[in-house]
């Protein structure tokens, strides 16, 4: 990814490091530690590692003989992983980098050395190239390995995709589902990085959400942040957009105001083709 856009995402994450874990966010760790069915001894690379809800439990389940990597470019929710392992007692190996990029000498991997399992947990739409970044991934899997990623449902995150549609034109969003939302888009992109589809399935819900059409500016603000500009610097276009987007807000409400949402995911667990 570009080095601003890994700028900008680093300073938004580094002001969520410390609420992060009071989200949805760690019951869908547990989901991930559950679906990877890990076994004492595997190796683990857990990207956009955040926090390290996946990354500690994934070193607790493969014990002292597996090696697990976190790796995120927001150095203060490393900060958080890093203190909750040492914490824990557990031997982790954190690293601050852009997941798309990672080559076999940043993550120390010698000849004949690969990972067992690679997760991607809620950060999938932060690519700007998933296949990409897949095909990329896949070069650190071992034959038998799995990868697991997720992407929110087409009903999932309802104001933030309805302004990610609207901001398309006009700036440049730091995340977009980029046409990866359906089962069967996920599918194609695990295919098309010349994966093979083990599982895709979507999730229970991980909570609902009821927000008022009212707040459309409010929203507004709050998610033109996750831009690569996090603004726009022209007022009368600024204006604009946040007149469309009530107008938006208000066709996706209901009869009182209220947009529903709930908090769902597609989740794909896919290996290397045989």
């Amino acid at each position: 990814m570009a080095s601003s856009k890994i700028s900008r995402i680093a300073a938004i994450y580094d002001e969520r490091s410390s609420k992060y874990d009071e989200s949805f966010h760690p019951r869908q760790a547990e989901d991930f530690i559950k679906w990877a069915e890990l076994q004492p001894g595997q190796n683990v690379l857990d990207l956009c590692c955040g926090t390290g809800l996946v990354t500690l439990p994934a070193k607790q389940a493969v014990g002292d003989q597996g090696r697990v990597i976190g790796v995120d470019v927001s150095n203060q929710m490393l900060d958080q992983a890093r203190r909750k392992a040492a914490a824990a007692e557990l031997d982790i190996t954190f690293i601050n980098g852009d997941v798309t990029t990672l080559k076999r000498q940043d993550l120390s991997l010698q000849d004949g050395q690969y990972f067992d399992l690679i997760t991607c947990a809620s950060a999938f739409v932060l690519l700007e190239d998933p296949v990409g970044a897949l095909r990329q991934w896949a070069t650190h899997l071992s034959p038998t390995g799995r990868l697991i990623i997720d992407v929110p449902t087409e009903t999932s995150m309802v104001v933030g995709s309805l302004l990610e549609k609207l901001l398309g034109d006009s700036a440049s969003p730091l995340y977009g589902r980029r046409g990866v939302t359906s089962v069967s888009s996920l599918e194609d992109a695990i295919r098309n990085a010349g994966l093979s589809p083990i599982r895709i399935f979507e999730t229970d819900s991980y909570g609902a959400t009821q927000e008022s059409a009212k707040d459309a500016r409010t929203f507004f603000d709050k998610w033109v942040r996750y831009t690569e500009s996090g603004d726009i610097p022209d007022p009368e276009l600024k204006e604009s957009l946040v007149c469309k987007f009530q107008e938006i807000m208000n066709e996706a409400a209901d009869s009182s105001g209220i947009i529903h949402d709930d908090i769902r995911f597609n989740v794909a667990i896919a290996g290397k083709d045989s």
